[in-house]
C-alpha cells in the first residue's frame, strides 16, 4: 500500500513537471515572437491541471466522532481485548467512556486540491469543459476518558482527553459552462454546471497514549467495504482569466458546490462545499503533435 502510494505521488509529480514544461515553452516562445492584439480571441481544444484549496462543509464530519455506525464504546469498552490493552496502558486502572461527551461539532482542516481539466473554447467567449478534482480530507477532535483513580476509595474519576480522527478521499467530477465577460488580457468569467462525487473513508480511529484503534465498524472493515458512496449536485463559480498567448492562459477562481456527500446508512442532506484554485490551461494542439496558425 506504502509503495502504491509513493507511485501514485511520483505519478503526479511528474505529470506537474511535464505540463509546467509545456507552459514554459509556451510562454518562452511568446515573448521571442513580435507582440500581438492581447483582444485577440481563444478558440479550440484545451487541457490543464489545477491546484487549490478544499472547504468542506462540517456537514458530515461527525460521521467520525464515535456515536452511530462507527461505535467508539463498541471499539474500546465492549471489546475485551482492547479494554485489556488500554487499561495496561492507563497503570492498569479500569476506565470508561461517557458517549454524552463525544464532540459533536467536529470540522474538516483545509485540504489540498488538485485536479485536471478539459474544455472546448467557441469563439464567441463560451466555452464547455469537464473537470476531475481529488482531496484528501481530515476531521479530528477530542473525546475523554474517565480513568479510576483508586478503586479502594470513592474519589471522582481522572479525566483524559485523547484525539479521535476520520480521514477520506474525495472525488469530483464537473461538468460545466463558461462564459468570458470580456476579451482582453485579464478577464472575467462565470461558469456553472453540474458535479458528482465519490467518498471513500480511510479512517476513523482514536489514540490513546501510543496506542492507535480503528473504531470502524466490524463487519465492513473485516469486509473491506467502502463506507462511503456516490452522490450528486451542482455549482457555480467566477474568476479572473489571463490570457498569456493563445496556447496558455491561467485562471484564478472560486468554485461553490452546493452537493450531497453520500456516506452509508446516513442520510446528509445537501450543503455546499467551496474550492479556490488556480488553473493553468494550455492548447490540446501541443499534446496532439499539431500545429495552431
Amino acid at each position: 500500500m506504502c509503495q502504491f502510494e509513493n507511485f501514485k505521488k511520483s505519478g503526479i509529480i511528474f505529470f506537474l513537471f511535464a505540463f509546467l514544461l509545456k507552459a514554459n515553452f509556451c510562454f518562452s516562445s511568446d515573448i521571442n515572437k513580435n507582440k500581438k492584439d492581447t483582444t485577440q480571441k481563444l478558440s479550440g481544444f484545451y487541457m490543464g491541471v489545477s491546484l487549490g484549496g478544499y472547504f468542506a462543509n462540517k456537514n458530515t464530519a461527525n460521521f467520525y466522532n464515535g456515536h452511530g455506525l462507527n461505535n467508539l464504546k463498541a471499539a474500546i469498552i465492549d471489546n475485551g481485548y482492547t479494554y485489556v490493552a488500554i487499561r495496561q496502558k492507563l497503570n492498569n486502572k479500569d476506565y470508561s467512556v461517557d458517549t454524552n461527551s463525544l464532540p459533536m461539532n467536529m470540522k474538516y482542516e483545509t485540504a489540498i486540491n488538485i485536479g485536471f481539466h478539459i474544455r472546448s473554447v467557441y469563439k464567441n467567449n463560451f466555452s464547455v469543459f469537464i473537470e476531475s478534482y481529488y482531496s484528501k480530507l481530515k476531521a479530528s477532535d477530542y473525546f475523554i476518558i474517565q480513568v479510576a483513580d483508586n478503586p479502594q476509595q470513592i474519589s471522582q474519576p481522572v479525566l483524559r482527553k485523547y484525539p479521535i480522527v476520520g480521514v477520506e478521499e474525495r472525488f469530483d467530477f464537473n461538468l460545466g459552462v463558461s462564459k468570458t465577460l470580456t476579451r482582453k488580457k485579464v478577464n472575467p468569467y462565470v461558469e456553472l454546471g453540474v458535479n458528482m462525487n465519490n467518498v471513500k473513508i480511510l479512517k476513523s480511529e482514536v489514540q490513546i497514549e501510543d496506542l492507535t484503534y480503528s473504531i470502524v465498524n466490524y463487519k465492513y472493515a473485516y469486509n473491506s467495504i467502502n463506507q462511503g458512496g456516490i452522490g450528486f449536485g451542482m455549482f457555480g463559480g467566477t474568476g479572473l482569466e489571463m490570457i498569456f498567448n493563445n496556447k496558455l492562459f491561467i485562471n484564478i477562481g472560486v468554485n461553490c458546490c452546493y452537493k450531497k456527500v453520500n456516506i452509508i446508512n446516513y442520510n446528509y442532506e445537501s450543503h455546499f462545499n467551496t474550492i479556490v484554485y488556480m488553473k493553468l490551461i494550455l492548447s490540446g494542439l501541443l499534446f496532439l503533435g499539431e500545429n495552431e496558425n
